[in-house]
C-alpha cells in the first residue's frame, strides 16, 4: 500500500512540475503592438442588470481608436437590454442587439456576422480587464499564422472562502490550458478572455454542429481552429497584462451548476486525448479520496496519510505559487490547504452531477435547449 501511494504522489508532483514549468517564473511585461487592427468586442449578456454600470464603465475606459462593441442580449428576464440601451445611447461605436436565437453561442454568432473588425475579442458581462488588455491580446496577430489567442481568467476574491476556493480551482485550469497549448495539444481555454480572426471563425463555420450544448463557446471553437489551422495557430498569453477577472459564484449550488455545465460537453469530443484529459482529473481525485482509508489503519497508516497529503500540498503550493507570482496575485497557504482537502470531494460531486445530467444556468434548465429546438 505504501508503494501504491508513493508512486501516485510522485506521479502527481511530476505532472504538476511539468505543467508549471511552462508558466513564466515572474511578472513579465509585453511590448504592445504599434499597428492598429480593427477589433470588434463581443459580449453576450443574460440577466446582467446589476452588472450594467460596471460593464458600461469598462467599455468607456477602452481607449482604442479602431474598436466597435457589440452587446447581444440573450433573452434576459430582467432590465439588462433597457439599461444598456439607456446608458450607451449615443455611443456610435456600440451596437446593442436583441438575440434572435437562444443561447450564448447563438448570440456570439449573431454578433460576429455583423462585426466590422478583423479580430473578434470575446469576454463576459461579469468580467473586469486591465488597461492594456485589448492591445496585449492583439500583439500575437502580427504573425499571420496565428488565428486564436487566449489569456488567463481568475475570479475576484472577497471575504468568503468560496471565492478563494474558486480562485485556486481556476489556477489549475490556467495551468492545464497554458501547458496544453504550449505543447501544441490544445484542449481548453476560456471564452471570457479570447480573441480570434473573424475569417478563421467563418472558415470553421463557427459553432455549427455544437449548438445543442449550452457551454463550449470556447472549447468547441478552439478544437475547430486546431483541426483546420493546426495547433501552431493557437497561442496562450500567461501574463498579468492579459489577465481577466470574473465574478465568483456566490454559493456552492451555483458553482456546481456552472462546473457541471462546463463538464457536460465532454461527450462531444471525438479525440481520445480530450476524453482522457476529462477523465484523468476525476480518477486522480478518487485516488486522494481513497487515501482516507489509511486513517482506519494503525499509526503507520496515519503517517502515510499525512506524508501523502503533505507532499500533495507542497507540490500544489510550488506549482500554483509560480502562477500567482507571475500574475501578481497572492496565494494564501491556509486557503490552499483547505481547498486541497475539499477539492477531491468537489470534483466527485461534479461527476455525480454529470451522471444525473441536470443543472441550471441563469434561469435556464439544461433540458430547455432541446425542447426549444423541437418547437
Amino acid at each position: 500500500m505504501l508503494k501504491f501511494y508513493l508512486i501516485g504522489i510522485l506521479c502527481y508532483c511530476l505532472l504538476l512540475w511539468l505543467m508549471a514549468r511552462t508558466w513564466p517564473k515572474a511578472v513579465k511585461s509585453l511590448e504592445l503592438p504599434k499597428s492598429k487592427i480593427p477589433i470588434s468586442l463581443v459580449i453576450a449578456c443574460r440577466n446582467e442588470a446589476l452588472r450594467v454600470p460596471s460593464l458600461v464603465s469598462q467599455i468607456r475606459n477602452l481607449d482604442y481608436p479602431y474598436l466597435e462593441v457589440i452587446l447581444v442580449d440573450d433573452h434576459s428576464e430582467d432590465q439588462t437590454f433597457d439599461l444598456l440601451t439607456a446608458e450607451l445611447e449615443g455611443e456610435e461605436h456600440v451596437k446593442i442587439l436583441r438575440g434572435v436565437g437562444v443561447g450564448k453561442k447563438t448570440a456570439i454568432s449573431q454578433a460576429v456576422s455583423i462585426a466590422s473588425g478583423e479580430l473578434i475579442l470575446c469576454t463576459d458581462a461579469d468580467c473586469n480587464w486591465p488597461q492594456d488588455w485589448l492591445e496585449t491580446l492583439m500583439a500575437p496577430f502580427s504573425d499571420p499564422k496565428i488565428q486564436l489567442v487566449a489569456g488567463p481568467v481568475l475570479c475576484e476574491e472577497n471575504e468568503q472562502f468560496l471565492s478563494k476556493f474558486q480562485k485556486i480551482d481556476w489556477l489549475s485550469i490556467l495551468m492545464v490550458s497554458n501547458f496544453a497549448i504550449q505543447k501544441e495539444r490544445p484542449i481548453m481555454c476560456s471564452a471570457a478572455n479570447m480573441m480570434y480572426r473573424k475569417t478563421a471563425f467563418e472558415k470553421v463555420n463557427g459553432y455549427s454542429g455544437n449548438e445543442k450544448y449550452w457551454s463550449g463557446d470556447d472549447e468547441f471553437l478552439l478544437k475547430k481552429m486546431v483541426s483546420h489551422f493546426g495547433p501552431e495557430a493557437i497561442q496562450y498569453l500567461p501574463f498579468q497584462q492579459s489577465l481577466v477577472k470574473t465574478q465568483a459564484e456566490s454559493n456552492w449550488s451555483s458553482l456546481f451548476n456552472q462546473r457541471i455545465r462546463w463538464a457536460g460537453k465532454w461527450k462531444a469530443h471525438e479525440s481520445s486525448f480530450h476524453i482522457l484529459s476529462a477523465f484523468l482529473p476525476f480518477l486522480m481525485q478518487l485516488f486522494w479520496i481513497s487515501s482516507f482509508v489509511l486513517l482506519t489503519l494503525d499509526w503507520e497508516g496515519g503517517m502515510i496519510f499525512l506524508a501523502v497529503w503533505g507532499i500533495k500540498i507542497v507540490g500544489e503550493a510550488l506549482a500554483f505559487g509560480r502562477i500567482t507570482r507571475s500574475l501578481n496575485t497572492p496565494l494564501s497557504l491556509s486557503n490552499l490547504i483547505l481547498t486541497s482537502f475539499i477539492h477531491p470531494f468537489y470534483v466527485l460531486g461534479i461527476g455525480i452531477g454529470l451522471i444525473r445530467g441536470k443543472y441550471s444556468w441563469k434561469g435556464r434548465k439544461n433540458l430547455a435547449l432541446s425542447k426549444i429546438e423541437k418547437t
